[in-house]
């Protein structure tokens, strides 16, 4: 019981304790990079906030660059006769 109170008799920074409820409430992990990268490297999982919003996408679209491929087939094959 002594060591239990002896917790709470030194003063923890607010900074702090909001760091960690932070860390808590979204399941990641606080500490600085190296330390990320271990336990992401250990655990195979981010452990790191994620960039919020949709993923961006690629600046050609797939069905744009199917099209494009195939004009520069023809581009060739024609040069080539």
């Amino acid at each position: 019981m002594v060591v239990y109170r002896a917790l709470f008799k030194a003063h923890v920074d607010g900074k702090l304790i909001e760091d960690i409820r932070r860390a808590v409430n979204k399941g990641l992990a606080l500490g600085n990079e190296s330390f990320k990268d271990e336990v992401e490297a250990l655990y195979g999982r981010r452990v790191r906030q994620a960039r919020m919003g949709r993923p961006v996408k690629g600046l050609i679209c797939p069905h744009l660059s199917l099209i494009l491929v195939k004009f520069l087939t023809q581009q060739q094959s024609s040069q080539q006769e």
